[in-house]
């Protein structure tokens, strides 16, 4: 082997091959997150979540938890809140009952106002992975607005697993996401009001001297200098740009921004002092990917991993990922008059399913 060079570790530890896999890709990774939790997988529905800025194409990607997964099936309903509870009996709690799925519609949530993300998609498709997270100031909302394809990745070190999603990304009524908001600790739910999530916070230059004094002082000379009061006004705790440029008359702590984040806490505590039910924010809640890609992908030795891929596909066999469907370039009138048709034949079915859909399995090359 050439100097520098590590050989890589190799995968033993399983095989997957199609006799493996069930015909829905939902259900297929609630068996995989099972065994995750079985092996003492920390922390199992920790997911990488990417989304991409348009038109600049730009990808963003961070950690999240996975909370909720729904299936197609109404009928065979088993909406679910993830858990790291290693009990297989336990881990898929109860969750949303059926008439509480998304029917697209605009909703009011408990504080009177619009979810701030656009008009959700109708949905045809009821099953999906559903997150929580704020959808006005991060930059995941700011990607989503302006293109709704995200995707999922999984990593199951100790199984030599992981699962790629592809899918669109709606947003759940505020109804829905009242219900896992109440299930939060109270500070979690105090946070999602107070922080603008990604946003910038202002750091304050505070005089060592004067913090000193804010921690010892009671009198009413202390007091004031723990409000930043003066005789001119100014705010004895924040250095002027002079003294900050020429290093300050005296010693400085730097804060970096940490002090506004806790004074929004602060303030959000205090709105809420005596609010039994805290209602979730306007611009927070659940959003569902709903898939259309799923793959498996087991590791393997020599690097020939088993890797299956679900695609959703029309009864015609064409794929329903955008641009492979044959929709691209029909007439928009006829495509929306298809669609129509299709959410008519759901309704009269009673089943959440898209209608003329089914999942096409696929083994790829590692």
């Amino acid at each position: 082997m050439p100097s520098g060079f590590v050989r890589a570790k190799q995968f033993t530890h399983g095989a997957l091959t199609r006799k493996d896999l069930s015909p829905n890709p939902i259900i297929q990774f609630r068996k995989w997150f099972r065994h995750a939790q079985e092996a003492g997988v920390a922390v199992p529905e920790t997911v990488n979540f990417s989304t991409a800025h348009l038109p600049s194409g730009r990808v963003s990607s961070r950690f999240v938890y996975l909370k909720e997964i729904h299936d197609d099936d109404d009928n065979n309903n088993e909406n679910s809140s993830m858990s790291t509870s290693t009990n297989v009996k336990t881990e898929l709690a109860t969750g949303f009952p059926p008439s509480a799925l998304s029917d697209g519609s605009s909703s009011q949530n408990q504080t009177g106002g619009k979810n701030s993300n656009q008009e959700p998609r109708k949905e045809t498709r009821k099953g999906g992975f559903v997150i929580y997270s704020n959808w006005q100031t991060s930059h995941k909302a700011a990607d989503l607005a302006t293109n709704p394809h995200a995707a999922l990745t999984f990593w199951w070190p100790e199984l030599e697993r992981q699962v790629r999603v592809e899918g669109i990304a709606e947003r759940l009524t505020a109804e829905q996401s009242q219900v896992y908001f109440d299930s939060r600790i109270r500070g979690s739910r105090i946070g999602a009001w107070a922080s603008p999530q990604s946003s910038v916070l202002t750091p304050r230059h505070v005089r060592i001297s004067d913090v000193e004094t804010r921690a010892v002082a009671g009198n009413k000379q202390g007091e004031a200098e723990a409000t930043g009061a003066s005789d001119n006004g100014r705010d004895n705790n924040v250095l002027s740009d002079e003294e900050r440029k020429n290093g300050g008359k005296e010693q400085a702590e730097t804060d970096d921004g940490r002090q506004e984040l806790e004074q929004r806490v602060r303030d959000i505590e205090a709105r809420f002092k005596d609010a039994e039910r805290i209602p979730v924010p306007e611009f927070w809640g659940g959003m569902k990917i709903k898939p259309d890609i799923v793959e498996f992908w087991q590791g393997r030795p020599s690097r020939l991993h088993d890797r299956f891929r679900y695609t959703l596909v029309s009864a015609d066999g064409g794929s329903s990922v955008d641009g492979e469907d044959g929709e691209e370039g029909k007439d928009e009138a006829a495509v929306a008059e298809g669609k129509q048709q299709d959410d008519t034949a759901a309704k009269k079915s009673g089943r959440g399913k898209e209608p003329n859909k089914s999942w096409k399995i696929e083994r790829l090359a590692p």
